[in-house]
């Protein structure tokens, strides 16, 4: 029968059950540095119940008369000196060490015994002996918890040292020899040994592998049950703008734990700390817990400038010709973030939609990513500011991993996702994500979440918020099925091609993907970019040759003019040839590479800069750059 009361942390009545069970030695890996329930508590008198804590209690109420305690910091422990006594009486107690220079003793945690000056530097090796005749006599019953801090966890698991040998040599030995207690108060239990270690690709797969008197005890972060059992514990410890009410109201509890999802209790307590020292009310728990994950108080997009938010059209449209239609739909999303309105309970809702999700589609060189880019630039002040995934690099399967981190035990695991440890980092962002169309349907799974509730977890189970950023993907679906022919003779009108690329998205995810809820998830946000037009060519064109004029004069000092329009008139012509309009504005960026730049450069590589110059187009298409200013003696 289990001694774990109910209401304690899961983990515990699975620590009981091994032991129950015969087993002699226990890894405890995962969430071992966090504070667990106990009977529906987290503390006892000295605080907080960490795993020593909480392992004590269970330990003690299982009958264990003995429980020590070993790290590399303090070297070995009991409870209290009772079981420091009965330890030695077991003829446990190591030889003596040798001298060592005497240490200020330190403060020891709360209900700990402060470690003896010599027990710091004690080797668990000098102990390893006393250990195994503890286990292995049958009269008093004793458990043994070491931390996974020891030394035989360090890179030498491969080629261990002798000593490291002669230590797992002990501890095997001490977990196949421990006795078993037939009667009194640890019946049917016999002397343990438990290992902790965060990670069990740490410890010696001696220990582990094939070894019947072990099992493995991975701690989860604590569920829901156990976060939504510490809101109502301390529910009285947060700020409350009702103060009257001492259990939270249903609808606050459940955005609560929604929101935690992948927390710790310490991170719960941190939380609890930000609402009493920000005044920020538990009742309004996205809120809270926003100002928790990011370190602000109000969400960043409802700070938006008013003023700066009636130029976006034109910022946006300086930069993106002919595609009038998308950039509304970026300016309806900015002042939708700005005012901020919610179709949830003011802040109930832990996460949330991220604030705008578009599916950029149609031909190449329309502007999709430049208006990604320029929306960066817009908000943040710098188009760098934009993160982006080639997706072409997330052909694989196994890409997905990049995303999010490897699963544990897999290379690079510690190191989490690309993805979530930027949003982490920057939950305010702009996230592109290109061609993402080329990228392996597993990839795609992983946005289901984020599009839906805007929440991901990572490979180390914490839970990223993506509600405060702006996720953009890119696509060419459709491109290659589109009369290119009738768009350059004007047979396709703007929103027929639109047309055309939103029945090859709905066909991509639908009958070849079989992904419905992917497009579902995008609702609206499906943007069909139109193809180049002719009369939007001159204002590319004339885009380029001022950023030309601007890097001209703020390396160079060269003043740079364009008189009479014949520069943007040959590149018109040439546009019009051949199939370079179905390039798009990239192609015209090439143009003005090869019929304008690199003239420049060349004549600015000879003569040097500091003046004023203008380039005109003759009728063959050859740029003539004639200096203005008088030339120097």
């Amino acid at each position: 029968m289990s001694v774990v009361p109910a209401a304690s942390s899961p983990w515990l009545a699975e620590v009981d059950r091994e032991l129950l069970r015969g087993r002699s030695a226990l890894l405890l890996t995962g969430n071992v540095h966090d504070a667990y329930r106990w009977g529906g508590t987290f503390q006892n008198e000295h605080g907080a119940l960490d795993i020593e804590a909480a392992l004590g209690r269970l330990l003690a109420a299982a009958g264990y008369a003995v429980v020590a305690y070993w790290d590399a910091a303090d070297g070995l422990r009991f409870q209290d000196p009772a079981m420091e006594e009965r330890w030695a009486a077991l003829g446990a107690a190591p030889a003596a060490p040798p001298p060592v220079a005497a240490v200020p003793a330190a403060a020891a945690p709360p209900g700990r015994q402060p470690p003896r000056a010599v027990a710091g530097s004690q080797r668990l090796l000098e102990i390893s002996n006393g250990i195994r005749r503890a286990l292995a006599q049958g009269e008093v019953p004793v458990a043994v918890v070491l931390h996974a801090s020891v030394p035989f966890v360090a890179d030498r698991e491969r080629h261990p040292e002798p000593q490291d040998r002669c230590l797992l040599t002990h501890l095997l030995r001490a977990m196949a020899e421990a006795a078993h207690h037939a009667e009194g108060p640890a019946a049917g239990r016999r002397n343990a040994l438990i290992l902790i270690g965060s990670r069990a690709e740490r410890i010696p797969e001696v220990l582990i592998h094939n070894n019947p008197h072990l099992a493995l005890v991975s701690i989860p972060l604590p569920g829901p049950e156990e976060r939504l059992a510490y809101l109502t514990a301390y529910y009285g410890n947060f700020h409350r703008s009702a103060p009257q009410e001492s259990t939270p109201a249903p609808a606050v509890a459940e955005a609560f734990v929604l929101a935690t999802d992948g927390m710790r209790i310490w991170d719960l307590e941190a939380i609890r700390r930000a609402s009493l020292a920000e005044r920020l009310p538990i009742e309004r728990p996205r809120d809270l817990i926003a100002f928790f994950r990011c370190g602000q108080r109000d969400d960043p997009w409802e700070r938006l400038d008013p003023a700066k938010l009636r130029s976006v059209r034109a910022h946006l449209s300086a930069r993106v010709k002919g595609q009038d239609h998308a950039i509304s739909a970026i300016e309806d999303m900015l002042i939708d973030a700005r005012i901020g309105l919610r179709l949830e309970d003011a802040g109930m809702s832990g996460s949330g939609r991220p604030k705008g999700v578009f599916f950029f589609v149609g031909p190449t060189g329309v502007g999709k990513t430049d208006l990604a880019k320029a929306l960066a630039e817009f908000i943040f002040g710098d188009e760098g500011a934009l993160r982006r995934w080639d997706m072409s690099e997330f052909q694989q399967e196994h890409a997905a991993e990049r995303l999010t981190g490897s699963p544990p035990g897999y290379v690079g695991h510690d190191s989490g996702g690309e993805l979530t440890n930027w949003v982490r980092a920057h939950p305010f962002s702009i996230l592109l994500f290109d061609e993402i169309e080329k990228a392996h349907p597993r990839v795609l799974d992983r946005f289901l979440q984020i599009l839906e509730d805007g929440r991901l977890t990572d490979g180390l189970g914490r839970t990223v918020s993506f509600n405060r950023s702006v996720i953009i993907f890119t696509s060419n679906i459709g491109a290659a099925t589109l009369d290119l022919a009738a768009v350059a003779a004007g047979a396709l009108s703007a929103e027929q091609v639109q047309q055309h690329f939103r029945t090859a998205v709905r066909q991509h995810f639908v009958e070849r993907l079989g992904r419905p809820e992917l497009l579902n998830r995008i609702g609206s946000g499906i943007i069909a970019f139109d193809c180049l037009r002719p009369q939007h060519i001159d204002a590319i064109c004339e885009k380029f040759l001022a950023r030309l004029a601007a890097e001209a004069l703020r390396l160079h000092g060269v003043r740079l003019s364009f008189p009479n329009g014949s520069v943007v008139a040959a590149i018109h012509e040439r546009m019009l040839q051949g199939d370079h309009l179905a390039n798009g504005g990239r192609r015209v960026r090439m143009l003005v590479e090869d019929l304008v730049k690199r003239p420049l450069t060349r004549w600015l590589f000879e003569n040097g800069g500091n003046c004023e110059l203008a380039i005109v187009m003759d009728a063959e298409g050859r740029a003539h750059i004639h200096r203005l200013d008088a030339a120097p003696q």
